[in-house]
């Protein structure tokens, strides 16, 4: 896929996917899977990944469907940490079917986060609905879609100094940079560690397509490379599609069966189109 440097406008909903989308029921029970603790222990970082992040996405869909119900917010999980502090950010992902009426790659449907710590609760909660009901680069999620939609958690840890902009791996580590022009104006920008592997870049395209995304009009030459405070860091990573959100939470499918005062911190989009 080419990076987009602008805000672009979502699709109209496909023509008759709707009739395919299961309905998101309103009163979704809170069911933990066994393998997790009865109470959380303190965390001192991130969890690994398995039950404990895979119920923080549920948690999520539970988040997004209360409030296209117009329901209370769910319960945080009994299993995490509540007091626990990182970085995150939140991405929803859509299924969209081909020319041949397959679901063919899932698209962006949207991603927010912090780069600064938040706290799980009420971070997260705010986060899963941000990053659906508030990313600039598309319209708001709605009850119609939410079948379809697979839910990611990064939590971002490991954050280094770079030592020049191109000192970071693509594939392991995600990359900030910070930058000020002749105005002394600030610029910022991001890449989860994801987004260069999965688009194939070089470093050095990397941290090109960054400057664009950053709103930065001016030429990317070397003189702007070499002033950029590059810091790089990695992520823990956990997603889960609709279907097994169903059936980890215990909600119905559509057939009957049982299978869901401060200054608040600056939010990035952690996608490759411009945030």
């Amino acid at each position: 896929a080419t990076p987009a440097a602008h805000w672009v406008t979502p699709a109209a909903p496909e023509e008759g996917a709707a009739s395919v989308w299961a309905p998101v029921p309103a009163v979704l029970p809170h069911r933990l899977p066994q393998e997790l603790p009865a109470t959380p222990a303190s965390w001192t970082a991130p969890p690994p990944k398995g039950p404990l992040t895979c119920e923080l996405c549920c948690f999520c869909f539970q988040v997004l469907s209360a409030h296209l119900h117009n329901q209370p917010p769910p319960p945080f999980p009994t299993s995490a940490d509540p007091s626990f502090r990182a970085p995150l950010f939140v991405t929803w992902l859509k299924r969209r079917r081909d020319n041949t009426g397959l679901f063919g790659e899932p698209d962006l449907r949207g991603c927010i986060g912090c780069l600064e710590p938040v706290v799980l609760r009420p971070g997260l909660s705010e986060y899963a609905l941000r990053s659906s009901m508030q990313d600039r680069r598309f319209a708001p999620v709605c009850l119609e879609e939410v079948s379809s939609l697979t839910c990611k958690l990064s939590i971002l840890h490991q954050f280094e100094t770079c030592a020049h902009a191109y000192d970071w791996q693509v594939g392991l580590h995600g990359v900030l940079i910070n930058f000020t022009d002749a105005q002394h104006k600030q610029f910022t920008a991001t890449y989860l560690p994801e987004v260069a592997q999965e688009h194939r870049m070089s470093p050095e395209t990397a941290i090109r397509e960054l400057v664009i995304k950053s709103g930065y009009t001016g030429p990317c030459d070397q003189a702007l490379v070499n002033r950029l405070e590059v810091t790089r860091y990695q992520t823990l990573n956990d997603s889960i599609g609709y279907s097994d959100f169903l059936r980890l939470s215990g909600a119905p499918h559509a057939n009957g069966n049982s299978n869901g005062g401060a200054k608040p911190a600056p939010t990035y989009t952690g996608g490759l189109l411009a945030g």
